[in-house]
């Protein structure tokens, strides 16, 4: 990233013609700081298959602290003498980019790829449009062997009708689950309201 950062703000290898070992020891400087950081940083003990909301907090988390780590270590160094400014925001921003689209491209894969296999499932619908009815969702979507096939909610809420969660619609209300039985076949229903009635 910190190379790439280069090509992006020069444009040229003006960056490197003439000054090739102090470029050599700038990199050196920016790869030994950032691995020290990443070494001891959780990141890569996630698994990036199931990552979430909180592996994407810790790796801006370690991206932001090793870029500053290295950048007051390169200013240690030669004070950006013969750097741009721009360079330390571009390899983080790069960096950064880089790391998430690793990180979650796997997440999407699987997710797809589950999702495709739990079509073929029985046909279920659930009651609840709630934290609970997301949680099931999820875990049936990774669960393919229990050969489910989700095809929507059901829920009291009318603001919540035409709604998504997580790409399954909110068909209507309990009181239409009859209907939303016989119209898609439903051959599993799953409770999922708190207070079901």
């Amino acid at each position: 990233s910190f190379i790439l950062a280069h090509f992006v703000r020069y444009e040229s290898l003006e960056f490197y013609t003439g000054r090739e070992t102090d470029f050599y020891a700038s990199l050196l400087i920016i790869v030994g700081s950032r691995s020290v950081v990443f070494l001891f940083s959780n990141i890569y003990r996630s698994i990036w298959s199931h990552a979430s909301i909180h592996d994407l907090l810790e790796i801006i988390k370690t991206t932001l602290l090793s870029s500053l780590v290295s950048t007051t270590a390169l200013l240690f160094y030669n004070r950006f003498a013969q750097h741009s400014r721009m360079v330390p925001v571009l390899d983080t921003l790069i960096l950064l980019s880089v790391l998430c689209f690793r990180s979650f491209f796997w997440r999407v894969i699987r997710d797809q790829y589950l999702h495709q296999r739990s079509k073929s499932g029985k046909p279920t619908l659930f009651l609840g449009a709630g934290k609970l009815g997301s949680m099931l969702l999820s875990e049936i979507r990774r669960q393919p062997d229990l050969h489910l096939s989700p095809i929507g909610f059901l829920d009291d809420d009318n603001e919540k009708i035409g709604a998504h969660i997580q790409g399954l619609p909110i068909l209507g209300t309990t009181s239409q689950t009859e209907e939303m039985i016989s119209k898609f076949g439903v051959e599993e229903v799953i409770i999922t309201m708190n207070s079901p009635r």
